[in-house]
């Protein structure tokens, strides 16, 4: 018990310190705000270490982790802690989420999922692998890119992997001393890795927390199992795969990593077929959107985005067929193969009927009311783009019955790809139907054209149909879990 109270009383003193010092420096003009808080940062990431060498009460190991994330919340309003206080408003909460993120990992580490040592690598892959990376990046980060309305620097990033590598290579090494140096190397490669992509996909400031908790359970359940070879040779396929479609310009550095994300999970998942079918999906896309340039020119004046893709639209298209994937990869359960497929062959239909259905000689009508639309508007189907739509579906599910013969059997295969390429293109309707009724139409304040873009040089359009927040991503990700989810389960239940 004496040790417990040593470790207990030792923690506050040991932050209290680190936030006076921080304090002072700021004070004295020695580091910047967004430094101080860093140095904050990165101190307190230590207290793990400092609890699993002094206590093995779970009560007392909960009550550092519950008390700040009262006292940060209190400072939050108060500017009671200024060392650690953030300008910047969507990371204001980042004081408030590491300690919840140390709450969560206490407990999982006291209910058994995760080993106590484990836990530290969250936590100071964290703290050292992110403190690091905004300080280098707030002195080095000339080149960067923007992620989800963040700017990620090139060299933050790096230092972010470094960082994260050694930290868990020491862990590894001091806790789990009988590995072999391959497998110790093989480990803090694959953490920081995976590491450095949540980091940088990871919207609204919450990086505090899906950081330690994700990267503690990766390396509980992926590094340390045989799935972390996969996931290394994954990875670096897709390092490349993500780097062409960057070079090409299909994609935008933002893109590239949501993108590379998403291929590593299909590959390591689902294996080889799922992520051809990626590539089919990706490459036709490119290819396609660069056919009729002048009536491209038109549908650019009425869609809200174009040229590369952005994070959102990586993910909208692709997110879902990578959850499902490895949804499978966990549970081994064929629907959620299918399920995939469908995903895939959802976005493939949709962007096969807007890319091609742009050039259709005839202007698109609604799916509902059948009234003429500009090219390119939401909700807009032609003879051409439903043609493209089903052959697109129909590419789908003959890669899918190709690559899962050997799993499913010839049978099953011919089977599932019916369901894949059916569910495709089922999907690509719901998808038209959604743009119809829901998504944001605006009247252009310039042109009075209708388009789905809120602003045109600087000035507010009027909303005339849909929901402001319903944009074609939030579209295409509401058709992508539609039809993935639907087919899967009918799938499930029918299908013996």
């Amino acid at each position: 018990m004496g040790l417990n109270l040593f470790g207990l009383l030792a923690s506050y003193a040991g932050i209290f310190s680190a936030i006076t010092v921080a304090g002072i420096l700021l004070r004295r003009g020695v580091v910047t705000a967004a430094s101080s808080r860093k140095i904050v940062h990165i101190t307190v990431s230590h207290w793990w270490l400092l609890m699993m060498a002094t206590m093995d009460l779970f009560w007392v190991a909960v009550i550092g982790p519950v008390s700040f994330i009262i006292l940060n919340l209190i400072s939050l309003k108060s500017g009671m802690f200024k060392a650690m206080e953030d300008t910047e408003p969507s990371k204001n909460y980042g004081t408030v989420y590491f300690p919840i993120s140390l709450l969560v990992l206490v407990l999982s580490a006291w209910a058994g999922l995760i080993p106590l040592w484990v836990g530290g690598v969250g936590i100071l892959v964290m703290g050292w692998g992110d403190g690091l990376a905004a300080l280098a990046g707030l002195r080095f980060g000339k080149r960067s890119a923007t992620i989800f309305g963040s700017r990620e620097s090139l060299v933050g990033t790096m230092v972010m992997f470094v960082a994260s590598f050694i930290v868990t290579a020491i862990l590894t090494a001091v806790f789990d001393s009988g590995l072999s140096l391959d497998l110790l190397l093989g480990r803090a490669l694959a953490t920081a890795v995976f590491a450095s992509m949540v980091e940088l996909l990871t919207p609204f400031g919450v990086d505090n927390i899906t950081v330690p908790l994700l990267t503690a359970f990766f390396y509980r359940y992926v590094a340390m199992t045989s799935a972390m070879q996969p996931f290394l040779v994954a990875a670096g396929f897709n390092a490349l795969f993500a780097l062409a479609g960057w070079v090409m310009h299909g994609v935008d550095a933002g893109g590239a990593i949501a993108g590379m994300a998403i291929g590593t999970g299909l590959l390591a998942s689902a294996g080889m077929p799922a992520f051809a079918i990626l590539g089919a999906f990706f490459f036709s896309s490119v290819f396609l959107g660069r056919l009729g340039k002048g009536r491209r020119d038109e549908a650019a004046l009425v869609v809200d985005k174009g040229g590369r893709r952005d994070t959102w639209q990586v993910l909208a298209n692709g997110g879902v067929g990578m959850v499902t994937a490895l949804a499978y990869g966990v549970s081994g359960q064929p629907a959620f193969l299918v399920a995939c497929g469908v995903a895939f062959a959802e976005a493939t239909a949709d962007t096969w009927a807007s890319e091609i259905g742009v050039l259709s000689p005839t202007r698109p009508r609604s799916i509902l009311s059948r009234k003429e639309l500009p090219a390119g508007a939401s909700g807009g189907v032609s003879q051409l783009g439903t043609l493209a739509s089903m052959a697109g579906a129909l590419l789908v599910g003959i890669i899918f019955m190709a690559g899962y013969r050997g799993l499913l059997g010839y049978a099953g295969a011919f089977r599932a790809a019916i369901w894949v390429a059916a569910g495709g293109f089922a999907g690509a309707v719901i998808d038209s139907v959604l743009g119809a009724t829901l998504q944001a139409q605006y009247e252009c304040s310039l042109s009075g054209r209708l388009t789905e873009r809120p602003i045109t040089n600087g000035v507010l359009n009027a909303l005339k149909g849909g929901y402001w927040w319903v944009t074609n991503d939030v579209v295409n990700a509401l058709s992508g879990v539609a039809s993935a989810l639907l087919a899967g389960l009918l799938y499930a239940v029918l299908v013996k």
